[in-house]
């Protein structure tokens, strides 16, 4: 048995994790109980926090700030 971390859990509920390991970490999942639980406590944590996220507005100024970081050739309206 590989050993499993709470980031890996976390990353596999967050599709974040790459296909090599996603495919380890999922098999490992698959026999243990315990790892089955905490993947469903994350990927409801993981639903949530996008669920809040599309209900936030980000102040103007973060906005610009972002998207400067994203394109430093486009103008910010500071």
């Amino acid at each position: 048995m590989a050993w499993v971390t709470n980031g890996e859990i976390a990353a596999l509920a967050d599709a974040a994790l790459s296909p090599r390991r996603r495919a380890q970490v999922e098999a490992e999942i698959a026999e243990s109980p315990e790892l089955a639980r905490l993947l469903a406590v994350q990927a409801q944590v993981a639903s949530t926090i996008r669920a809040a996220a599309g209900r936030i507005e980000a102040p103007e100024r973060l906005r610009d700030t972002l998207a400067e970081l994203r394109n430093p050739d486009v103008p910010c309206r500071r």
